[in-house]
């Protein structure tokens, strides 16, 4: 029998309480594409080719850079997209192709004999928590960011939850989790410290919980609820797709 348990992704977890709501009260609107999130979507479809580099590191891995390409395939309503804003995210997903083939040429591990795009599942009593970390061996994870060198503490959060869920769901003890940033001149190799990533898992049960309590409290109080959820009012309002709809109170 089908679980009904709901799936929640690793990186659903944190963040606005507000922006919880609006996924769930406004799924159905039509809201265009945010420029942010279209950028996003192109530069992970890049990080994703260059990975397949790892696995077939004596072929050359065509990188189709043509509208829509990096867009296709992703779930995103790709038709509302325009060419122009496609054409706007080039020089920033162009500069990711560069760093990402220096940090190839450049890195020191061990590539082929780590596992990538590898999605896991793992069941609690609530709810199954879904994630894909980028690469991971047997003692090590590696998470690709398209920003600026920075441990955010929504990093170090999803790089924990990771870590845990390699051990639960393929008895994988890591040793060390790494970031490497390549949204700058040059790539960068960030450790997270152990006492980081400590507070990390921590912080990410917690989320976890204040996650599926937000979701079941939108259920009770539906639209009249919204204010009930705080906005974070922070840096990540530019990256909302549903800034046009929140009053930010």
């Amino acid at each position: 029998m089908k679980s009904e348990k709901p799936i929640v992704h690793v990186t659903q977890v944190g963040g606005c309480q507000r922006k919880k709501y609006h996924e769930i009260i406004d799924k159905g609107k039509e809201l265009s594409p945010h420029f942010y999130g279209v950028k996003g979507t192109m530069c992970h479809k890049v990080l994703e080719k260059s990975i397949e580099q790892i696995e077939v590191p004596k072929e050359d891995v065509y990188i189709d850079l043509e509208y829509p390409a990096l867009i296709s395939g992703r779930g995103d309503r790709t038709e509302e997209i325009s060419r122009d804003v496609y054409e706007a995210c080039m020089p920033e997903v162009e500069k990711l192709i560069e760093t990402s083939n220096e940090w190839l040429e450049t890195q020191e591990y061990d590539l082929p004999t780590f596992i990538s795009e590898d999605t896991m599942n793992v069941e609690t009593e609530e709810c199954i928590i879904r994630g894909t970390p980028d690469l991971y061996s047997n003692n090590t994870l590696i998470d690709f960011k398209s920003g600026k060198a920075m441990l955010r503490s929504d990093y170090i959060r999803q790089a924990a939850a990771y870590k845990w869920m390699l051990k639960k769901e393929k008895d994988v003890d890591i040793k060390e989790c790494h970031l490497i940033f390549l949204g700058g001149d040059k790539p960068v190799d960030k450790l997270i410290p152990e006492d980081k990533l400590s507070e990390g898992y921590t912080n990410f049960q917690n989320d976890l919980r204040t996650h599926l309590d937000t979701i079941e409290k939108v259920k009770i109080l539906g639209v009249e609820g919204k204010y009930e959820f705080k906005c974070s009012n922070d840096f990540a309002c530019v990256f909302c797709k549903y800034r046009h709809l929140c009053s930010g109170v």
